[in-house]
C-alpha cells in the first residue's frame, strides 16, 4: 500500500478495494464493518453463511470479478446499506 494510495483514499479520490480493506482490518484486528464505521452491520454466524445459497453464490462470483468489478460491487453494497439507514 503506497502513501499515494492512502492520500487518494483520504481525499475521496479513490477507495480501497475489498481485498485491501480486509488486509487493513486484519492489521488492526477488527472487521471490515468496524473499519469503515458501519455500526448497523449484523454478521450472521458462520453456520448461517454456509447454508445461505445467495451468499455462497455472491462469494463465488466475487472471486471471479476483476478489481474494477469488485469496486463497483462494493459501491453498490454501500449504497444499499445507506438506503436502509435512511428508511
Amino acid at each position: 500500500m503506497s502513501q499515494q494510495a492512502v492520500a487518494k483514499w483520504e481525499t475521496g479520490a479513490a477507495t480501497p478495494n475489498p481485498d485491501m480493506l480486509a488486509k487493513i482490518a486484519g492489521c488492526f484486528g477488527v472487521s471490515v464493518d468496524d473499519l469503515i464505521g458501519d455500526t448497523t452491520a449484523k454478521n450472521p454466524p458462520a453456520a448461517d453463511l454456509e447454508e445461505d445459497e445467495e451468499l455462497i453464490f455472491i462469494g463465488r462470483k466475487a472471486r471471479e470479478m476483476t478489481p474494477e468489478q469488485r469496486k463497483r460491487l462494493s459501491q453498490v453494497i454501500r449504497l444499499i446499506f445507506e438506503e436502509d439507514k435512511n428508511d
